[in-house]
């Protein structure tokens, strides 16, 4: 089979083709069309229109959780979830995640964050978490990193223990199962995002699956301004979702199952292909017996991070994008800087420092993935040179 079809980069229109991180899942125009079509016909094209509600209906379902409010986007998901559960206080949470997860929280003098420790899978330590409780902790926000659970048993019981509200960033979980069930119902809340990078994509999108009812009618007021049925009954902002991202939502929808599976024999491939190399794959992390992945993502952890930075540098070369997901930022630069110690995290500064995710989507072939496992094979073998 050859090489899939790459990508042109912004600003380099005759330049060569690349083989992204990822690829939008995307609908058969003649499956979209009609819907767009119809959107236009009913002259509605945003405020709780029909392609949201379907949406969110579908969601229901696929999210498991009787609760499923479609965001703007996956940040004003987690934004929203997070103002209507707590005042302020202390959000323990994890030292490993996209700055989406960090920014509000330190963005406003409402909460203070305590950064914890990650377990060996790249989600939240829960005994890192207990000790970080104190008398001003109110939440608990986990971080399903990669599409890896968390492990809710022992954070429920944990937030149980303390009266603390459990909300999760689920961004990169869509389609991921534990014994058969989706995680939306899990904690109090969990936030997700559906931006094109995703599994399953709006182009740009969110929500916040919820048990709660009544919570959920907080946040139907709060992503509406602050109102319901004309009236203000709180503090809000717009967090509406529009007809044509509900309807490309609702086009591309069937196709996540088939995504999700071309996606595992990539994931599969990268597998046996890297048997043996010096490097740690997600499914040695955590065992997928365990759960059911979506294979958002193909992280690899490299022995430090020069041979990361190797690695990195010798499939750009090759004209295929990985990428270093996630960074330092927590620990450098001006606008985190200080929250939290590298040796008060010694495990999520290691990940920081020596993951990169290697290409992974439903479109690549089986020799887009040889083409990324012998680029690395020979950065390793070199050593740190790429």
């Amino acid at each position: 089979m050859a090489r899939s079809k790459g990508i042109l980069l912004p600003g380099q229109p005759n330049g060569p083709e690349w083989l992204p991180v990822t690829s939008p899942l995307q609908p058969a125009w003649e499956d979209l069309a009609p819907r767009l079509q119809a959107v236009l016909e009913r002259r509605w094209l945003t405020n709780n229109g029909l392609c949201m509600r379907e949406l969110e209906a579908a969601l229901r379902d696929v999210l498991g959780a009787p609760h499923a409010l479609l965001m703007t986007n996956g940040t004003l998901a987690l934004e929203l979830l997070l103002r209507e559960t707590i005042d302020g206080g202390e959000v323990v949470l994890p030292a490993y995640s996209f700055p989406a997860t960090w920014n509000l929280i330190f963005d406003s003098l409402r909460y203070t964050p305590r950064f914890v420790d990650i377990g060996s899978d790249c989600t939240i330590d829960p005994a890192a978490a207990a000790a970080a409780i104190g008398p001003r902790t109110t939440a608990i926000l986990g971080v399903h990193a990669y599409g890896v659970p968390c492990d809710h048993a022992a954070l429920s019981a944990l937030a149980g223990r303390h009266g603390l509200a459990l909300l999760y960033d689920a961004a990169h979980c869509t389609g991921v199962t534990v014994d058969g069930a989706p995680l939306g119902g899990w904690g109090t809340g969990s936030a997700w995002s559906f931006h094109a990078t995703k599994v399953f994509n709006t182009l740009e999108g969110g929500a916040v699956s919820t048990t709660d009812s009544e919570l959920a009618e907080r946040l139907t007021a709060r992503r509406s301004f602050g109102q319901t049925a004309g009236q203000q009954i709180s503090f809000g902002t717009n967090a509406k979702m529009d007809e044509f991202r509900a309807a490309f939502g609702l086009a591309t929808l069937p196709l996540v199952a088939s995504a999700i599976a071309a996606r595992g024999r990539v994931a599969a491939r990268y597998d046996a292909a890297l048997e043996g190399l010096p490097v740690r794959t997600l499914h040695q992390l955590r065992p997928t017996d365990r759960y059911s992945p979506n294979h958002a993502y193909y992280p690899v952890f490299f022995a430090d991070r020069a041979r990361r930075d190797a690695a990195d540098g010798a499939l750009r070369q090759a004209h295929a994008l990985p990428r270093r997901y996630f960074d330092d930022a927590l620990f450098e630069g001006i606008v985190y800087g200080g929250a939290v110690r590298r040796e008060d995290v010694p495990r999520a500064a290691a990940a920081c420092g020596t993951v990169l995710c290697l290409p992974i989507h439903h479109r690549m072939t089986p020799c887009d993935v040889d083409h990324v496992t012998s680029v690395l094979a020979r950065a390793l073998t070199r050593g740190a040179t790429p």
